[in-house]
């Protein structure tokens, strides 16, 4: 059988982290603050615009996909508030007889 175990893989790359701290993100996040001399805001802040630029760049389906949801239910609102309205005690009394 040649499929890959991926939970065994994935539990051998945290036990390798155990082992040695280097693997850890917090220590890649020191080493390069340490390497470039700069504090912990000055990484913050340049990996935030990093993940920014990558984020806006992305085109996906999702905007359309929102944007047509937003869209039904402007329209489904519309709808809603064009209907002839009930006051609250008669639209409860119209609930508690559909549930009773």
């Amino acid at each position: 059988n040649n499929k890959e175990n991926k939970w065994e893989i994935a539990l051998d790359s945290q036990i390798k982290k155990l082992t040695d701290l280097s693997l850890t993100p917090s220590k890649r996040i020191l080493d390069d603050m340490d390497t470039e001399k700069k504090s912990f805001k000055d990484f913050g802040t340049e990996l935030s615009l990093q993940h920014s630029h990558y984020f806006k760049g992305r085109k996906n389906n999702s905007d359309k996909l929102f944007l047509e949801a937003a869209k039904k239910s402007i329209s489904d609102q519309a709808a809603i508030e064009s209907s002839e309205e009930v006051d609250f005690e008669t639209f409860l009394k119209g609930f508690l007889n559909q549930t009773a």
